[in-house]
């Protein structure tokens, strides 16, 4: 699991390469987790990089979200591929993240 970070605005934007399994819900939480504690409020995860997203990876976006929602912040995803936007209408995470098919209208809806 590969991170690249970058700011544009007051939005942070988080390029995640690899596979959302485990181990990568792992090294996702924990950074994600630096950014919350660090008073970061505007997320998104642009999800071009991955091809695969377990059931821990689910988990490990859903923890931010439900805890930037309590401090009034948001987390939205964008460039999901096929296997991954069905993974996520199967477990019916597209009800609750917002799902953007670019990073730049991800980031206009945040900013």
């Amino acid at each position: 699991m590969k991170i690249e970070e970058r700011r544009e605005g007051r939005v942070v934007v988080l390029s995640v390469e690899g596979r959302l399994d485990h181990a990568g819900a792992e090294i996702f939480d924990a950074h994600v987790s630096r950014l919350i504690a660090a008073d970061e409020r505007a997320l998104v995860i642009d999800f071009h990089g991955v091809d695969f997203v377990a059931s821990m990876g689910i988990r490990a976006l859903i923890k931010p979200y439900q805890a930037l929602a309590q401090q009034g912040g948001r987390i939205v995803v964008a460039n999901l591929g096929e296997s991954v936007r069905s993974v996520f209408r199967l477990a019916g995470i597209d009800q609750a993240v917002p799902i953007y098919d670019s990073v730049g209208t991800a980031v206009a809806a945040l900013a």
